[in-house]
């Protein structure tokens, strides 16, 4: 099933000076309660706030950069295979995986090489601390 994203490319500050010139629609958006001040820990914000937290501070200086990010990753593909995580549902990628826990200096379970075990690297690592 296609995932769109009409405003992809748009920036929160245009959409913020379109609001501005067309004040009749800036009625319809909701009250933005985000604070702006410097966070040291991220431990009580949700993974969306972070995420937001941090394009808001790139938006501004590495625009030019941010858009050509997204518009290549909305170029990549997914990994085709028939084979998913038992957790979390994700499609399984061994040969990725297995580079991620090369990379990382990640210690091969001996369980897992002899079980076959159906977790994506992501999951694995969440259980194993």
């Amino acid at each position: 099933m296609p995932v769109y994203y009409p405003l992809r490319e748009v920036f929160k500050n245009e959409i913020m000076t379109y609001l501005d010139l067309v004040p009749t629609v800036k009625d319809l958006m909701p009250e933005d309660g985000s604070n702006s001040g410097n966070i040291v820990s991220h431990k009580d914000m949700s993974i969306s706030d972070v995420v937001e937290r941090y394009f808001e501070s790139v938006e501004g200086a590495y625009s030019g950069i941010v858009a050509n990010v997204v518009r290549t990753t909305g170029k990549l593909d997914g990994v085709v295979s028939g084979e998913f995580c038992r957790l979390c549902g994700m499609t399984l990628d061994g040969p990725g995986d297995s580079r991620w826990a090369g990379e990382l200096g990640d210690e091969i379970d001996e369980f897992e090489v002899d079980h076959e075990v159906h977790l994506c690297y992501g999951c694995r690592r969440t259980i194993r601390g």
